[in-house]
């Protein structure tokens, strides 16, 4: 008798037997999703909110936790703060890679879907104009993202070139009210 670990389940496989055929059909449902190139067991799981399913549909509660996940990291790390809020940014076209069941068509529908139930918004923050990745934030940030730290500073919603000018106009600025 062999065995196999298949999705930490091990199973028998007995060629001779007559319960080979159920036994090789179980197996073949335990294993995780394949990755089309390699072959290899994809790794990825995806979960979604009930309550958002039932609200929004099962595509869209699963896009809303992957926003969910990238969003609250950003606001961990005080990351990607503009307009009062903490956004994540992603190309249409780069989607499916996080969600290799769906294509860009999907995923466009999906995020317009959102949009138009006013779950997310769309913004640019770019510094390059030929840029042009979508930025995507909650429209009612608190009913989503929980357990965030608010950012350290005010300047983190400004691209760092601008920083260094306010920085250099306080510090001008303090010396004139305040001469050595």
């Amino acid at each position: 008798m062999i065995t196999e670990n298949i999705n930490k389940k091990t199973l028998p496989v007995n060629d001779l037997s007559e319960n080979s055929q159920i036994l090789e059909t179980v197996t073949e449902f335990n294993r995780l999703p394949e990755n089309q190139e390699t072959g290899e067991a994809s790794g990825i799981s995806h979960g979604f909110d009930t309550g958002y399913a039932m609200s929004y549909g099962v595509d869209e509660a699963i896009m809303i936790r992957n926003l969910q996940f990238f969003i609250t990291a950003n606001a961990n790390r005080g990351h990607n703060f503009h307009e009062g809020r903490f956004w994540t940014y992603d190309r249409l076209e780069d989607f499916p890679k996080h969600f290799p069941y769906w294509s860009v068509k999907q995923c466009r529908r999906i995020i317009e879907s959102l949009i138009s139930k006013k779950v997310i918004i769309v913004g640019e923050f770019n510094t390059r104009w030929s840029n042009r990745t979508c930025w995507y934030a909650f429209n009612n940030q608190s009913k989503f993202i929980k357990n965030t730290k608010p950012p350290k500073s005010v300047l983190t919603d400004l691209p760092k070139w601008a920083n260094v000018y306010i920085v250099l106009l306080l510090s001008l600025l303090l010396s004139l009210l305040h001469p050595p």
